[in-house]
């Protein structure tokens, strides 16, 4: 029986978030999704609706997708890298304000760790970096308003079904 996975993504500086083509599911089963449902911005739900169990495999190619351990962060655990996880999906994130413009794509996977009956969230992608067990950031490189280089970083926070990411 398929059930509904959401997460919701908060990124107050966001023009948009996009699902993009595949994901990986624990059970190779995805009955449809991701779908990306706007409430803002600065909030999108992501649902996948699918079956699915714990997978060491789908870690291992998420962590993989993210470019590596330190591509990855969730802050609802205490691990440094997931060992198992239900599923992942890739979105890209679009800045555009007047100050600041940049893409990046991020890889959001559900955990198969239950925090209080509930998996965990994680996000990873060459932007992102953990600093430290507690600490994660996305690390944009874009341009300003004058069309110069310029560096923003967002922290990411949240629980077992957010993901907010803040200026710092």
């Amino acid at each position: 029986m398929s059930e509904n996975n959401d997460v919701e993504i908060t990124f107050v500086e966001a023009k948009s978030i996009n699902a993009v083509g595949s994901s990986g599911v624990s059970t190779n089963k995805i009955d449809s999704g991701p779908l990306v449902h706007a409430y803002g911005p600065p909030t999108w739900t992501v649902r996948l609706q699918t079956n699915r169990k714990g997978s060491t495999d789908t870690a291992a190619r998420y962590v993989e997708a993210c470019g590596g351990e330190l591509h990855l962060y969730s802050p609802a655990s205490r691990d440094p890298v997931p060992h198992m996880l239900n599923l992942y999906f890739a979105v890209d994130v679009d800045i555009d304000n007047m100050n600041f413009q940049a893409s990046t794509r991020l890889y959001i996977a559900q955990g198969h760790q239950e925090l209080d009956g509930h998996n965990n969230w994680w996000a990873g992608g060459a932007d992102m970096r953990r600093l430290d067990l507690e600490d994660g950031h996305l690390i944009l490189q874009g341009k300003n308003s004058r069309g110069s280089r310029s560096e923003r970083r967002y922290r990411l926070s949240g629980t077992y079904d957010k993901l907010v990411f803040n200026l710092v």
